[in-house]
């Protein structure tokens, strides 16, 4: 988000795209999915855009996980929602990619659950991390669109100087919000913390959830965020 004389504009940087996945445990998840990433990466390939495709994907399992089906996260990372575009509107238009996605419809073991599409509108650029194995602590909240889009990037700001004040160099505050056509998920705010692993995720959360430092800040944030959608801890298998 930034404010100037012509007014308020947002930030707008990464794309994150996810789906969760579920199956039956009759099949396994991740060679489904394999099967329309290789597709992805032919067409990649056809297209010339192996570098924009390179470590797009990435496959996450919940580490609390109580339901009886198998349950996987796909993310897909863009630089830009114009990049995003780019790659999306080559896909759909594909035979070969959509040839995959059908067959895996036609997959009775296995099926799709929620989707987003979020954008980066947090105030800074993220830490880079030194890692290819993200673990990551992902609130979604439900608050006013003025909350999502003003008030968030500056508590997201506060919480990112807060953990490189406290020493948790393997951590990366991000904050995602939604386009502006989202259906029931318009005023979405994506809490989402990368960590280079589960340990370090889990000393983050307890601090972050009983730091007397962040007292005033849990306090604020309580004010603002209105219902909590989900919580969820992830570890990348892939």
């Amino acid at each position: 988000m930034t404010v100037s004389n012509n007014g308020f504009s947002r930030r707008f940087g990464e794309l994150y795209q996810t789906q969760w996945i579920h199956g039956d445990g009759a099949v396994d998840l991740v060679t489904e999915i394999a099967k329309i990433a290789a597709a992805g990466e032919i067409l990649a390939a056809e297209l010339g855009m192996e570098e924009v495709m390179e470590d797009a994907f990435r496959l996450f399992r919940p580490l609390l996980h109580t339901s009886t089906t198998d349950t996987l996260l796909l993310l897909e990372r863009y630089e830009s929602l114009a990049v995003w575009a780019v790659a999306e509107t080559a896909a759909q238009t594909s035979p070969l990619w959509m040839s995959a996605i059908l067959a895996n419809q036609d997959n009775q073991q296995t099926w799709l659950g929620d989707a987003y599409h979020m954008l980066d509108d947090a105030l800074d650029p993220p830490r880079e991390l030194q890692t290819k194995k993200l673990s990551v602590d992902w609130t979604v909240y439900d608050p006013t669109k003025k909350a999502a889009l003003v008030e968030f990037p500056e508590m997201i700001r506060e919480l990112a100087v807060a953990v490189a004040d406290a020493g948790f160099t393997d951590t990366a505050v991000r904050y995602f919000a939604m386009t502006t056509a989202a259906g029931p998920a318009l005023n979405y705010a994506h809490l989402w913390l990368e960590h280079a692993s589960p340990a370090v995720l889990g000393e983050v959360l307890a601090w972050r959830q009983s730091a007397p430092e962040l007292q005033d800040w849990r306090n604020r944030l309580n004010k603002v965020c209105g219902s909590i959608q989900s919580h969820q801890l992830l570890v990348q298998i892939a």
